[in-house]
Order: structure tokens, then sequence, then C-alpha cells
């Protein structure tokens, strides 16, 4: 009689969860494409709507929205766009928020080719370098403004081989068509390690921040799968999702909380630490810290994070935790040979580590 109770129940559920099931249509930023098409499986099967997945440039989807596409939800590569379109009565107003800050990277399918520093630009040993369409693509816009900053545009701009949108850049590199080019760190990322080739990330004070908004179309206004997709981007499960990409959240004032006591911890240790920012350190035992081409990493498999240079406060790497990458948020200072104490399981008591 239990038996047959649970089974009615999963059907009785299931029944339910069909019937309120419905369609979201999203137009996706290039860039965003490979994590959006997880979060969409994850999406479905917990609230049984579908979500159909369109990609391009962020500039060609403001034109089309503009022309009346049939999108509910926009993800951009941005934050003017949909600023843009908000102003313009083409969105719901209070909809918008930043669900990723993406990082771009100089690439090449090449091992060695590109060095930690970027100086292979300065070289110019090379026939071609791809980039977005800074007209339509952010990312592209990021790559020519890394490039004046550098006070190599002009030089390079003969190579330049130019796609519609990220995606088609990242495609001439890996094709051959370029020996290197700037994408998205998303699109050369894989559990955590580089897919392949070689990569130099590029550095925050070299462009400005690619702060990429979500938000609600006039369109999907009254569709509670559009309302469900939105929400769920912001629900644990998807933020994990989205910086296992290598994104990163945007910074969020701490939530305004009650004095309470907290537990005091053992003193650390004098001893020497690396200039590293790590964040959120939940079950750490850190061994040692190894330093390769400039890029320090964690050699604990229990250490999951990624390290940021102290001087720069830029990420440089992806910390793994047994093999698979673990994005986490809030930061703590990095020692070597220091164990820390548990964190609290939500991992947001993490241990703070201090010289002396």
């Amino acid at each position: 009689m239990k038996r047959f109770d649970s089974l009615l129940m999963v059907l009785l559920s299931t029944f339910a969860l069909a019937t309120r099931a419905g369609e979201v249509t999203v137009a996706v930023a290039a860039n965003f494409i490979a994590p959006m098409q997880i979060l969409a499986a994850g999406f479905e099967q917990e609230t049984g709507h579908k979500a159909i997945v369109s990609s391009g440039s962020t500039g060609q989807f403001y034109a089309q929205i503009k022309n009346g596409a049939p999108f509910d939800v926009f993800l951009a590569a941005d934050s003017a766009t949909p600023a843009r379109l908000e102003a313009e009565g083409q969105t719901v107003s209070g909809s918008r928020f930043t669900y990723a800050i993406g990082t771009l990277v100089l690439w090449s399918t090449k091992d060695g080719f590109v060095d930690g520093k970027g100086e292979v630009l300065k070289k110019g040993t090379f026939a071609h370098l791809a980039i977005a369409d800074p007209e339509k693509a952010p990312y592209g816009a990021a790559a020519v403004e890394t490039l004046r900053k550098l006070e190599a545009y002009d030089a390079l701009r003969p190579k330049f081989v130019t796609g519609n949108n990220i995606a088609q850049a990242h495609q001439f590199i890996a094709t051959g068509n370029a020996e290197l080019g700037f994408v998205a760190l998303s699109q050369v990322f894989k559990d955590g390690r580089l897919t392949g080739g070689s990569a130099w990330i590029v550095p925050d004070n070299l462009h400005e921040a690619i702060t990429q908004d979500a938000v609600l179309l006039i369109r999907g206004r009254n569709n509670p799968a559009a309302d469900a997709l939105l929400r769920y981007l912001k629900e644990p499960k998807a933020v994990a999702i989205i910086e296992s990409f290598g994104y990163r959240r945007a910074e969020e004032p701490p939530p305004v909380t009650r004095e309470r006591r907290q537990p005091r911890r053992k003193p650390c240790p004098a001893m020497p630490f690396f200039p590293l920012l790590t964040s959120e350190l939940a079950d750490t035992h850190v061994n040692k810290v190894e330093e390769s081409s400039g890029i320090f990493r964690t050699t604990s498999t229990q250490s999951r994070g990624f390290l940021h240079t102290a001087e720069e406060g830029r990420q440089v790497r992806p910390v793994m935790d047994n093999g698979q990458f673990q994005p986490i948020s809030h930061l703590a200072h990095l020692q070597t040979g220091h164990t820390c104490d548990r964190a609290s399981a939500s991992g947001r008591d993490a241990c703070r580590l201090v010289a002396g």
C-alpha cells in the first residue's frame, strides 16, 4: 500500500509539473551559450518549462528586439544594451540584473604561442588576429580597448580577422584561420582547465568591466516561464554553473544582520605568505603553493577557488578540487603550509588566514 501511495504521489507531481509547463524564448550573447545550454536543461528538469535559446551578438539582438523579434528574455554581453532597451520602453521595469561578469583572454590553439603576459602582441610574429566585431560584440570592444591601452592597435589593425560575434572569432582561431585572438574565458575553459593551446588572461585594468545583464522583455511580461527563468538564474545552483565557466559574480553589498558572537579561531602561526587572494575556503588544507610561468596555484586537492594576484586583483587561474573546478566567492589570504579550521556548511564563514 505504501508503495502504491508513493507511486501515486510521483505521478501526481509529474502531472502537476506538466500542466503548468510553458516555454520561454531567450536571446543569449554568444559567449554565454555553453553555460546556458546546461542551465536550460536544469531549468526544464526543475520547473518543466522549456527554454528555447538563440545565440548571437548583443548588437544584433538589440536590432532584432527593436524590430519585434519574438524574445521573452535577453541575456546580453554588456549592461549598456539592456539599459538602452529599458530606456526605450522595450523591457519590464525593474527586471534588469547582472548575471555574470566576463573575462577576456588572448588565446591560441598552439601550445606556448601565447605567453603569460601577452608579449606576443608586441612581437607581432603572426599573420592574423581574431576579434569579435567591436560595434556589435562587447568582447570585441574590450579587445580593441585593450590593444589601444597597450599602444598596439594601429600596428595590429591590418592583421584583424573580424567575426560577427565572439563565437565566430573563436571559430577563426580553432580552425587555424587566425593564429590567435581575443575570446571569452568561458569558450576555452572546460572543467576548470584550458581546453588546449595557450592563453593570456587580460588584466581587468586594460578594459572596461564586461558586466553582463539579463532583462525581461515586454513580450515576456505575462509569461510565467520567463519569470521563472530569471529567478532560476539567481539560484545558487545556477550561479555555481555560471562561475564554473570562469565568470564572476557582481559584487553585492553584505547583508544587514544582527550582531552575533563569533567563535574564536586559533591564531595563525607566523609564516611568509604568498601575495595571493583566494575565495571562500571550505574544508581547506593548503599543502603548498606552486608557481609556473607567473601563475600561482595551490596543489591541495581540498583547496578550492579562483586565485587572484594581490597587486592587480585579477583572476589568473582556477583551482581544482579532486579534478573538478569549484567556483567560490569570499576572500581570504592564502598561506602555504597552514591548515584552516573547517568552514561552515554554507561556506560563508570561511577562515581568514593572516600572516603572524
